[in-house]
């Protein structure tokens, strides 16, 4: 596989600016006027959003051909296989999102507490997400 490094640069430099430019001020929001410690929360979980694409982006552009396919996914440098895997991955949890924020909502409605509910939401959809681009990686 073959990468234009000049390429990777800008696109891996407007990603991580363009990320800061969204975070920075959605901190300082939530800082002001959010609920307890939610600006920090964003801060932090937001920082290694970034800091991971970065060391994506980094290990793209040192030593192409030793990239694995979610680091190829992250940065958008991979070829047909690994945008068919990434495509196919997200379908599915795009399929599971719908069904489990249905039940999230019926749970919250009929007196469970909301943030126990979310964050039972959020890891499930991670976990289906990484199950799902490991099981379509095998298969691809």
């Amino acid at each position: 596989m073959s990468t234009d490094k000049r390429n990777l640069v800008l696109k891996a430099s407007a990603g991580l600016i363009s990320g800061a430019a969204v975070l920075v001020p959605l901190v300082i929001v939530l800082n002001r006027y959010g609920p307890g410690d939610m600006g920090r929360g964003a801060a932090v979980g937001g920082g290694l959003a970034l800091a991971g694409f970065a060391v994506a982006a980094w290990r793209a552009m040192r030593r192409p051909g030793s990239t694995t396919s979610l680091d190829r996914a992250f940065t958008r440098t991979g070829d047909e296989r690994d945008d068919a895997v990434l495509t196919a991955a997200l379908a599915v949890v795009g399929m599971v999102s719908l069904p489990a924020a249905a039940i999230a909502t019926a749970t919250v409605a009929v007196g469970a507490p909301a943030l126990p509910t979310l964050v039972i939401l959020l890891y499930a959809l991670l976990a289906v997400a990484i199950v799902s681009y490991v099981v379509q990686s095998r298969r691809h």
